[in-house]
């Protein structure tokens, strides 16, 4: 499975499948994509620098608030993640792939709503 930026996959997180979406190229040294997961916008959500709606990506529903979780972002090793979407241990999301204007918006913010750590590799 070829990994590249704009794709999204679901992980369990709390007690539901979230949205993962891969918003970097591999990085050259460590083989390392950044994702990020999409997660509700409600009272308790810390992450609202980024809010998207069915417009942005298919996936949410009309009536779910849904905001960019960057505090939840990490750094996966591109050929595992391949690997385990191929063998069917991780899905994919669908639509597979986040529009080119959403993900373009997500890496603008990602700039100053990711922790240094990951911010270095957009």
């Amino acid at each position: 499975m070829a990994v590249r930026p704009g794709i999204a996959f679901m992980r369990f997180h709390g007690r539901k499948y979230h949205p993962w979406i891969v918003i970097t190229s591999p990085i050259p040294a460590s083989g390392g994509v950044v994702c990020v997961n999409l997660t509700t916008l409600d009272e308790d959500c810390v992450d609202d620098k980024c809010i998207l709606s069915k417009a942005d990506y298919a996936w949410i529903d009309d009536d779910h608030p849904t905001a960019v979780a960057f505090s939840y972002a990490q750094l996966y090793d591109v050929e595992k993640l391949g690997m385990t979407i191929s063998k069917g241990l991780l899905k994919l999301a669908n639509p597979t792939d986040i529009p080119a204007a959403t993900l373009t918006k997500t890496r603008l913010i990602a700039k100053t709503a990711l922790d240094e750590d990951l911010r270095k590799y957009l």
